[in-house]
């Protein structure tokens, strides 16, 4: 009540115990139960700027002072087939920079990145990270989630980057596909795994080793200590290098106050979107705005945005994201919800009909459609559109 008191201004600046006042300060981030996700997400936004602002300040400074260009930004240039090993190169040689403001690029392709190609290299990255040619992580059959290879590679850089990775996804505010077991995000924020997070990756194997429970209690002793230490060797002992290097790519990056208010469950909607089976086109719509029509009205009785609409509503959850994917460069809802997702649907050519394929500006989540003639012509378009192209161009 106290507290509460404080919070509405109705209660004195101090306590009286033992007749001596206590002067309180209440701050609300020591008490993160209090914030909603949205709100802590903010929180991390708000200390992402200022820190990108701060570095971007004393990049100018330092320029002036020693009398050299130095950037502003975090710049990451790639190419496509060598995505790994170039992001790596670049972390390497930006240690300093990873707390400025973030910019990709990818070679021999002339789009500039105003948030699509910051998407975009993220989605390459991590699939070919992930990918079991690289030997870093396997997919545990089963649960279907990946985890950490108990025989590590020779070199630990890739793991290093791949927590730098993940730290600059939540630095930037942007969602991934990664499917891990919580355990995971345990790790991130330096909290204990145990027998829960054995049995979320582990089910099967849980189960048979807690059968060792119906053991005499003289045993029972023993077989606890074993059950233990069998599930600790595949979630931390055994992978431990990986784990630390993971952690120590992650902390570069991400050593803020505000990580501090998550919880794992929260990290893991930050990191990966939210996980619901489907999405509510309605709201979608409700949320959207335009560009191209005098007015939201003519946008909304616009033949080709009612197409538009009543074809997503026609699609199943997969290819719904797949759409969403070609707009945004993200299959994934944002953890607070569709509501939250800005998306812009503009007219092209001055609504007149035309061959061309629509545009996707995932820079801005943006779709840029033509006037079809009609719902047939718009569809296959839109198809063509979401399953063939890839890559940044200018024409």
């Amino acid at each position: 009540q106290t507290v509460i008191d404080y919070i509405h201004g109705t209660a004195d600046n101090y306590l009286l115990i033992d007749d001596r006042p206590q002067y309180l300060q209440f701050y609300l981030c020591q008490y993160p139960f209090l914030i909603t996700l949205g709100g802590k997400i903010s929180i991390l936004e708000y200390e992402a700027r200022r820190q990108m602002e701060r570095k971007a300040e004393e990049a100018f400074i330092n320029s002036l002072d020693k009398r050299i260009a130095l950037d502003v930004y975090f710049k990451v240039r790639v190419r496509r087939s060598h995505i790994v090993q170039d992001s790596l190169i670049c972390i390497e040689l930006n240690q300093n920079n990873l707390k400025k403001s973030l910019r990709v690029q990818f070679v021999n392709e002339p789009g500039v990145d105003a948030g699509g190609l910051k998407k975009e290299w993220f989605l390459l990255l991590t699939r070919a990270l992930f990918s079991s040619r690289t030997g870093m992580l396997h997919n545990v059959d089963q649960s279907n989630l990946l985890w950490f290879n108990v025989i590590p590679l020779r070199k630990l850089e890739l793991y290093y980057l791949f927590g730098a990775v993940l730290g600059l996804a939540i630095y930037n505010s942007t969602i991934l596909d990664l499917n891990f077991p919580l355990g995971l995000y345990k790790t991130l924020l330096g909290l204990p795994v145990g027998l829960s997070d054995y049995k979320d990756l582990y089910p099967e194997a849980a189960r048979n080793l807690f059968k060792l429970r119906d053991f005499s209690a003289e045993e029972l002793e023993a077989v606890e200590m074993y059950i233990d230490k069998y599930a600790r060797f595949f979630l931390t002992d055994g992978i431990e290098g990986q784990l630390n290097a993971l952690k120590s790519g992650f902390s570069s990056v991400m050593d803020g106050n505000a990580f501090s208010l998550f919880l794992p469950e929260e990290i893991q909607l930050l990191l990966c979107g939210s996980e619901q089976g489907s999405f509510d086109v309605e709201v979608l719509k409700s949320v959207t705005s335009y560009g191209g029509w005098s007015r939201k009205e003519d946008a909304e009785h616009s033949k080709a945005v009612k197409w538009f609409w009543d074809y997503l509503s026609s699609l199943t959850f997969q290819q719904q994201k797949k759409v969403l994917l070609f707009i945004t460069g993200s299959d994934r809802v944002p953890a607070t919800g569709i509501q939250n997702l800005t998306l812009r649907i503009t007219r092209l050519n001055n609504g007149k009909d035309s061959d061309r394929l629509p545009i996707a500006h995932t820079c801005f989540n943006e779709l840029a459609l033509y006037e079809y003639s009609s719902r047939e012509k718009m569809v296959d378009k839109l198809l063509k559109a979401v399953n063939m192209l890839a890559g940044f161009g200018i024409q």
